[in-house]
């Protein structure tokens, strides 16, 4: 497996790619369509992979491509056998040469579930999660409101389905999706039900 460091076009005198075609810049230098985008690039360094390969030789070659490029390098490996050619890419720079991926400096409170900056966005480092499901909160959806259908607003008494005022609220929830505290709740449509457990935008009463 042969290795390839790459950098910046910036030094004289070292075997150069321009758009992934090694050129020896002593003998010729290709002339460019002046219009066209091309990649024009330095190669630090040609490595290939045996027993007595030098780890320090690897690490010299990358840490001149880094340097040189301002903390971006590029390792190509050429194909070999059925494996294809690829290019792999560095940077020291927090953030990737295509798209608009990056993060900050790593430090430890990034790694710290108790610092804002290290927690789960999701959790937020507690390590658990509370999700709503509908079918606990009504178990029984052959039930109106009015029956107690919405199990989480029944007293356990029973004696009363749910509060006056709650009572109020609802029938406004009702009536601004178009059925009544008595309908059924397997007869509401996919959306009535979805707002009715998720919550509707604007006032109700």
């Amino acid at each position: 497996m042969s290795l390839v460091f790459i950098d910046d076009f910036n030094a004289v005198g070292r075997p150069a790619q321009f758009d992934g075609e090694i050129v020896d810049l002593g003998e010729e230098i290709p002339t460019l369509e002046r219009y066209k985008q091309h990649t024009i690039e330095i190669v630090i360094d040609r490595l290939i992979r045996k027993p007595d390969l030098s780890r320090s030789r690897v690490a010299d070659g990358l840490e001149q491509a880094l340097k040189k490029a301002k903390g971006m390098a590029v390792v190509a490996v050429q194909a070999l056998g059925d494996r294809p050619a690829q290019e792999l890419n560095f940077s020291e720079n927090f953030t990737t040469a295509e798209g608009d991926f990056n993060f900050e400096e790593i430090e430890p409170r990034l790694f710290s579930f108790n610092s804002p900056y290290g927690a789960c966005p999701e959790c937020h480092g507690l390590g658990t999660q509370a999700e709503f499901d509908p079918l606990l909160i009504v178990p029984d959806r052959s039930l109106s409101i009015a029956q107690g259908a919405i199990r989480y607003f029944v007293y356990k008494s029973g004696k009363e389905i749910m509060a006056d005022h709650r009572v109020a609220m609802f029938r406004g929830v009702a009536q601004k999706l178009g059925f009544t505290l008595d309908t059924p709740l397997r007869d509401l449509t996919h959306e009535q039900f979805d707002r009715l457990m998720y919550g509707i935008q604007g006032n109700i009463t």
